[in-house]
C-alpha cells in the first residue's frame, strides 16, 4: 500500500512539473543572451594583443533569489501543485498555520521529512541554510 501511494506521488508530481509553463517561458531573446560568448581574445598577427573590442550589449543579468534557485531545482514539483498535502507556495492561508510554529521548527521538520515528504525533500545535498532560504522564498510575501 505504501509502495502504490509512493508511486503515485511520484507520478502526479512528475505531472505537475511537466505541465509547469514557467519551465518554458522563456523567450528566444532571453536564450540567446545566456548562451552568448562571455568574452573573445583578438591576436594581432605581430603577436601583440589587439585593442579590446567593445563590449556587446547584453541583458543585464538578474539577481537569483538563493532560496528561489532552490525552489525552482527541487521544490516546484509539489509545491506549486499542492501535491499530497504540500503547502503551496506564497498561500498565505496554506501557510499561516506552519509559519505559527516558527521558522526553526520548519525547518527542522523538512529536514526530517514530514507526511509524504521526504527527509530534505528531493534535495539530498542541501544543506539546512539552503533549506531555510527555499522556506523564506516559499512563504507569503507581506504586503507592507
Amino acid at each position: 500500500m505504501k509502495k502504490s501511494l509512493f508511486c503515485l506521488i511520484i507520478s502526479m508530481a512528475t505531472i505537475a512539473y511537466a505541465s509547469d509553463s514557467r519551465l518554458y517561458s522563456d523567450s528566444p531573446e532571453a536564450i540567446s543572451a545566456r548562451i552568448a560568448p562571455v568574452g573573445q581574445v583578438n591576436i594581432k598577427s605581430d603577436g601583440t594583443p589587439a585593442p579590446a573590442a567593445a563590449p556587446t550589449k547584453t541583458a543585464a543579468a538578474k539577481p537569483v533569489n538563493h532560496g528561489e534557485e532552490i525552489y525552482n531545482k527541487y521544490c516546484v514539483v509539489c509545491h506549486s501543485a499542492g501535491v499530497a498535502g504540500a503547502p503551496k507556495a506564497h498561500d498565505k492561508d496554506a501557510w499561516a498555520p506552519r509559519i505559527k510554529v516558527g521558522l526553526d521548527n520548519l525547518v527542522a521538520s523538512a529536514i526530517k521529512g514530514k507526511n509524504a515528504m521526504p527527509p530534505k525533500g528531493t534535495c539530498v545535498e542541501c544543506t539546512p541554510e539552503d533549506i531555510r532560504a527555499a522556506i523564506e522564498f516559499m512563504q507569503p510575501k507581506s504586503d507592507g
